[in-house]
């Protein structure tokens, strides 16, 4: 009971001192209230670009990246591995008997917002012919598709719908190089509708890359690249490689294997 008394007491005390505290009381109020609301959007944000990202991500399709890389950007693929990568076993193949494979690099570009006077990084994407077969949610909306061997792209819708110049007929300037904008693409409201996307080998000469940083691929089957940590490539070297989700990192050895 006096442990009560006491409780209520101390109780009673607070309360009748509470028009003498508003100020400091409501200071901590809104402070609180501060933090949690900018924890609450920071969290919205995330799991907002985290499902973006993954929207990407197909059951059957695979990005390979070089062991180590956690990313494109730090990735590193030269061009004899990206050829015996596309024909690892598991990679799909199209009517024709070619991988469905593209071979791709990505650079960031600078363009202004609509509005805006300051540039802003907007992911170019260099890719391969296969590129739309491979990403086949990937659909034109106006204009059409980048001729090979040309300095012409096709844009993302939002990206379009953000960035300045970026109209179907438009010519945009990188690295001392003019490009043509001949087309609107949107894939489902994923990732690839914030990119530009352009030939691979006028891409690498461009921005004066020697290799590519990834290799997408459709799969036969799911299951065709999970249960196979190390492969044989055509040339009878061995690769090693984990495959985690859709990203299969790989290590080509050094010592090749007897057919």
């Amino acid at each position: 009971m006096r442990t009560l008394t006491q409780v209520a007491a101390i109780t009673a005390m607070n309360l009748r001192n509470l028009p003498s505290r508003v100020g400091t009381s409501l200071v901590v109020i809104v402070g609180i209230a501060g933090v949690v609301g900018v924890l609450v959007s920071v969290l919205a944000m995330s799991e907002g670009f985290r499902h973006t990202l993954a929207s990407t991500g197909r059951a059957d399709r695979v990005i390979m990246l070089r062991a180590g890389s956690d990313a494109e950007l730090s990735s590193g693929v030269e061009r004899d591995q990206a050829t015996l990568l596309a024909t690892l076993p598991g990679v799909r193949r199209d009517a024709t008997g070619r991988p469905l494979a593209s071979a791709e690099l990505v650079v960031m570009v600078d363009l202004p917002r609509k509005g805006e006077r300051h540039p802003n990084n907007v992911p170019f994407r260099g890719v391969q012919r296969a590129a739309f077969d491979i990403r086949d949610e990937a659909r034109l909306v106006e204009g059409r598709r980048f001729a090979p061997g040309v300095r012409e792209v096709v844009v993302g819708r939002k990206a379009a719908a953000q960035f300045a110049g970026l109209a179907v007929g438009s010519r945009i300037g990188f690295r001392d190089s003019d490009w043509t904008v001949v087309g609107i693409f949107e894939s489902g409201g994923d990732v690839h509708e914030s990119e530009i996307w352009a030939d691979a080998e006028v891409a690498m000469s461009a921005f004066r890359r020697t290799g590519y940083q990834s290799v997408t691929a459709r799969l036969a089957d799911r299951n065709a690249l999970k249960a196979a940590a190390v492969a044989v490539a055509p040339d009878g070297s061995l690769w090693v490689g984990t495959y985690e989700g859709q990203v299969f990192h790989y290590e080509p050895t050094l010592v090749p294997v007897a057919p």
